[in-house]
């Protein structure tokens, strides 16, 4: 009884350990910065939101020169509409706004606009390649010719992901390195941002390499031959003779 525990026991953990380093391993790693980024950047955009309109309302609330019909109109506009949003807008009007904030507020909104859309984009190639590598798996198993066309495809379609999500996540981890520390620190380390560009630049010459590398090499395996069917006289045939016979029927 003791010894069926133990393998059983053993079977569970190897299990467990294989599920890890199977599929959590890898969506943690594919998921956790541009997640993380999403809502950093979000929390970040909205924490201006309302630090502006703070500001903004006080100074409408305070300005003698207003009615207060028109001091109720405007209360109700910036209440209503963000400065984000205002900020983003293509609106004629909008735009009128926008050149009553600092370049430096401008500046600030735009990165935080575009490293929730990196952010996004991340996070959509992601998903989009485990579907993809699902899919590839499911139609391989069709046939030895879908197999190989399923590996063919999908390391096409998974290239070019990875490379997204390489570029994408560089973006991201130099943004953060900075930012985060701006922000809840009220400070930034030089040291830590260039850490995190020689990291990225590092990965990024890495992955292309690898791609460039693997796109050279010759994958003779992958060739599928048409199956040549075996006559019945080939039972009679020696073992040697028999296995010669089979390794015919398709080129490694």
């Amino acid at each position: 009884m003791s010894a069926k525990r133990k393998v059983v026991t053993k079977d569970k953990a190897f299990t467990a350990s294989g599920f890890v380093k199977s599929y959590f391993l890898p969506a943690l790693v594919t998921f956790l910065i541009p997640g993380f980024g999403l809502w950093f950047f979000h929390h970040v955009e909205q924490y201006y939101d309302r630090t502006i309109r703070e500001s903004i309302v006080s100074q409408i609330q305070t300005d003698q020169k207003l009615t207060p019909e028109r001091r109720e109109k405007t209360l109700a506009y910036w209440e209503k509409v963000s400065v984000s949003k205002i900020m983003a807008s293509n609106n004629p009007q909008s735009q009128k706004l926008q050149q009553n904030f600092s370049s430096r507020a401008r500046t600030r909104y735009a990165i935080f606009r575009w490293m929730k859309r990196i952010s996004l984009l991340c996070l959509t190639t992601g998903v989009c390649a485990f579907v993809a590598a699902g899919m590839g798996v499911l139609f391989s198993i069709r046939s030895q010719n879908a197999l190989y066309w399923s590996l063919r495809l999908s390391w096409t379609v998974l290239r070019c992901f990875a490379l997204i999500e390489v570029l994408g996540q560089a973006i991201l981890a130099v943004a953060l390195s900075f930012w985060v520390t701006a922000f809840w620190a009220e400070s930034y380390y030089p040291k830590l941002i260039g850490v995190a560009a020689i990291m990225v630049l590092v990965a990024m010459l890495a992955l292309i390499k690898a791609i460039f590398r693997i796109m050279t090499l010759r994958l003779p395996f992958l060739r599928v031959a048409p199956l040549r069917p075996i006559s019945c006289a080939d039972d009679q045939l020696p073992v040697g003779k028999l296995l010669t016979t089979l390794g015919q029927t398709a080129r490694y």
